[in-house]
């Protein structure tokens, strides 16, 4: 198992580097009023990265929605009568 995740975090970091190299270009980025000039690469991180934090947050509020709206147990409704 130990050897599964080794070469797995090698497959990752061989094609994040692969990524980073075909894109060291530069681009203007328009955000509101402002003009950004960054390498492609750093761009998609960002937006990767921006992309992978609400996935994690849209995550937590489903599932915290899910606990609330839970029935009660059988046990607790024993306990309001």
């Amino acid at each position: 198992m130990k050897n599964i995740k080794q070469i797995f975090i090698f497959i990752l970091i061989l094609l994040m580097s692969i990524i980073i190299f075909q894109n060291l270009r530069q681009v203007d980025t328009k955000i509101l009023f402002y003009t950004i000039t960054l390498p492609h690469s750093i761009l998609l991180f960002f937006m990767v990265l921006i992309g992978f934090v609400l996935g994690i947050m849209t995550s937590f509020r489903f599932t915290k929605r899910k606990k609330k709206s839970k029935p009660p147990s059988p046990e607790e409704s024993q306990m309001k009568k």
